[in-house]
């Protein structure tokens, strides 16, 4: 009798188990994989061809290739338009039509199967055109099938299939223009970088970077007081309609920071958007920037007002009258040879350097003096002797102090000197 009730316990109590996993674990996967894989592959068909304007694909070939934007219109037939403008297509917009489809393959995946110019160029195994390296074989090592990642209605995030870098798609604001996007497109470029200031910087949690090369594209990043040759950290970006996204987080020695999207701030700077703390890339400020070695900065004759104006005529007119030459320019510049920030000038094919030295007031990166002892080189003492409006204008130059603005943060190729002393008294430099 107790052997029989152990057993109808025993069933009973394996019974009541049964039933509380079966109702904890009902219909977790109530479909199989493939049903589902299925219906998402039909879902992201339909939001790629619900745009009637296309997505824009902002892709990288790989990671130190800058990025370049492809717009797409997809068409239920499984037909792809496929518009670009880069250097390769010799910055003009090419359109070009060919095949695409969403497949199942271990989840959805976006391929473009048959061959486009403009879009398998980047994944072709051939020589790339204008480059020393031999790269049969492999091309650029781009990809043309993607596995989408996520999705809404806006914006969809994809990754290379063999390459696995991020690519995103964003949708085409109805009755947009291609054109008019690729200008808004370079008009953001344009107001970002320029090969002549070759020096920006990224501070971010305590770690400062000075980056160069940007103008090409493709960041160098230096850790304050590194080695440039063993301590560079390259990343290629693309322009957004905000400002630039890098192919791949650049998160530091220390791994403590993550930044990859930058829009372009009220300033001009370049703030990223992926951190709580903004982060910013600039240019040097305008006091350091005005007597960086390596850095020169022409007089703009044009632009002077108050008593510079008079003052810069006069040294025209007594080039002209005592040594019969036509006066160049004024720049202000850094004498390697002398080791010495200088006032140069250019009267005829006669150079001279009047030397300075440049102050900052106080704290401030944007206020300065400029003090002179009347030394120069030889020509520059000779001019000084002989033309007294040199010595007039270098007095002129001296006798104030300076609040300096500039046309950029992060591209400051124009330095406005204004005196603090008189507000009508102004000049401007330009970058050279």
């Amino acid at each position: 009798m107790n052997k029989s009730i152990y057993i109808v316990m025993l069933s009973l109590v394996c019974f009541l188990c049964l039933t509380s996993c079966h109702n904890e674990e009902d219909d977790i996967f109530d479909r199989p994989s493939a049903e589902r894989t299925n219906e998402a592959v039909k879902g992201y068909n339909e939001l790629l061809c619900s745009s009637t304007a296309g997505w824009a694909m902002e892709y990288f070939a790989n990671e130190t290739e800058p990025g370049c934007t492809f717009i797409m219109k997809f068409s239920k037939d499984t037909s792809v338009d496929i518009t670009s403008k880069n250097k390769w297509t010799s910055n003009k917009m090419l359109s070009e039509s060919s095949l695409f489809e969403m497949i199942a393959d271990n989840g959805p995946v976006l391929t473009f199967n048959t061959y486009n110019s403009l879009f398998h160029f980047f994944s072709t195994p051939e020589d790339i055109p204008s480059t020393d390296e031999d790269e049969n074989g492999r091309g650029f090592l781009g990809d043309y099938e993607f596995i989408v990642m996520n999705a809404d209605d806006n914006t969809i995030n994809l990754k290379g299939k063999k390459g696995g870098l991020q690519i995103i798609m964003h949708r085409l604001s109805e009755g947009q223009d291609q054109a008019a996007y690729y200008a808004k497109l370079d008009a953001v470029d344009k107001s970002l970088f320029s090969p002549k200031i070759t020096k920006l910087f990224l501070s971010a949690d305590g770690e400062n970077y000075t980056i160069s090369n940007a103008s090409n594209y493709v960041m160098h990043f230096v850790p304050e007081n590194g080695d440039p040759i063993s301590q560079t950290t390259k990343v290629a970006f693309i322009v957004t309609e905000s400002g630039i996204r890098l192919v791949k987080p650049f998160e530091g020695d220390n791994k403590s920071f993550s930044v990859q999207d930058f829009k372009i701030a009220d300033n001009g700077a370049l703030q990223c958007t992926d951190e709580e703390n903004p982060y910013f890339i600039t240019a040097l400020p305008a006091a350091d920037i005005f007597k960086e070695p390596g850095m020169t900065w022409r007089i703009d004759k044009t632009r002077l007002t108050g008593k510079f104006a008079p003052a810069y005529d006069k040294v025209v007119e007594q080039s002209k009258s005592v040594f019969n030459l036509v006066f160049q320019y004024f720049e202000f510049k850094y004498d390697g040879k002398a080791s010495r920030n200088a006032l140069s000038f250019k009267n005829g094919k006669s150079t001279g350097m009047l030397y300075i030295d440049i102050n900052n007031i106080g704290d401030t990166k944007t206020k300065v003096s400029i003090v002179s002892e009347g030394e120069g080189d030889n020509n520059g003492l000779i001019h000084l002797e002989k033309v007294p409006a040199y010595s007039e204008f270098l007095q002129l130059l001296t006798s104030s102090e300076y609040e300096i603005t500039v046309n950029s943060v992060l591209k400051p190729t124009e330095l406005i000197f204004t005196s603090l002393s008189d507000p009508n008294d102004s000049f401007t430099v330009t970058v050279q």
